[in-house]
């Protein structure tokens, strides 16, 4: 039963974060993301940018395979060849805990200028890699940060080319946190579909009401499909959470034996199934504890366990 839920989980997750995907590759959403983060763009309105976009094939899951051995896959990949741009967009439900995401993210464009290698350096389009979190840690909420190449002259002042270095970009995009207001409109818009966990309708109403946004039967489609994926994950989290939690926190008392022995062994089993859940369904460790049911002492030791006080 528990493998079988399990897999379950993982299909939802997964189904879930496609939909996630296909909502940001509706190019009256993904104008919104270009116009505030790619600067070639911000001369241009959303609509202008939406005519250019609707020349473009936007590749999902678009696979890279330059490096021998090194494959990896970009969420959302699109060339702009008017601008001579290539674009990969990232989302992420949460930031991972083994490794900073920013390095990744920068190795995401290293790759992408790398794969233009075959047309030799007088040819290199400029790529952008833009990472979009939709549960940001921390103080990170309503943050838009840039990073790319600058130049600067140690002993005579000395100006090369712009565009001969300035050829990766990455976007960090950390979404405004529940019930906070965005501060821009490209920032409240993915704060509305993505993090608020308003219905499909509400969801809906708002892009055509306050975006005025045309509701196309595939955007209809994918917003019903995200916000059903995402309860199914949620409400079988919760129940895989709490049978699993109970099941090795008897487990770890019977093994212990004596009262101190049970109290340690629940701990450090909530523990284990509270970092197990965090990282297989990237929710928060509240939500963690929530699902295995956990409160008093016990929800502040675990708190304390995992640094926040």
């Amino acid at each position: 039963m528990t493998n079988r839920l399990l897999d379950t989980l993982e299909q939802e997750k997964y189904n879930y974060d496609e939909s996630c995907k296909k909502i940001l590759c509706e190019v009256q959403i993904m104008a919104y993301i270009l116009k505030e983060c790619v600067e070639e763009f911000e001369r241009f309105s959303r609509k202008e940018i939406e005519q250019l976009l609707k020349q473009e094939i936007i590749i999902m899951n678009g696979e890279e395979i330059s490096v021998n051995g090194a494959r990896i896959y970009y969420d959302v990949f699109f060339e702009v060849k008017g601008e001579k741009l290539l674009i990969d967009v990232e989302p992420q439900n949460r930031e991972p805990g083994t490794y900073p995401l920013l390095t990744r993210a920068m190795y995401y464009g290293i790759r992408m200028l790398d794969r233009q290698i075959e047309g030799r350096y007088a040819s290199f389009k400029k790529v952008y890699s833009i990472w979009i979190l939709f549960n940001p840690t921390g103080n990170k909420g309503n943050v838009i940060n840039t990073y790319s190449m600058n130049e600067k002259s140690k002993l005579k002042e000395y100006q090369a080319s712009k565009k001969d270095y300035d050829l990766v970009q990455i976007v960090m995009i950390h979404l405004p946190k529940k019930g906070q207001k965005g501060k821009s409109p490209m920032m409240e818009l993915l704060k509305d579909i993505f993090v608020e966990n308003y219905s499909p309708k509400h969801i809906k109403d708002i892009l055509v009401n306050k975006y005025g946004i045309i509701l196309t039967e595939g955007l209809d489609q994918e917003v019903d499909r995200m916000c059903n994926w995402s309860e199914g994950v949620y409400e079988n989290g919760k129940l895989e959470g709490r049978k699993e939690g109970r099941k090795e926190g008897r487990k770890e008392g019977r093994l212990e034996g004596q009262k101190e022995g049970i109290s340690a062994g629940i701990q450090q089993s909530t523990l284990n199934h509270v970092q197990k859940i965090m990282k297989k369904f990237s929710i928060n460790e509240t939500e963690a504890l929530d699902a295995l049911e956990v409160e008093g002492k016990l929800r502040a030791i675990i708190l304390k366990e995992l640094g926040y006080h």
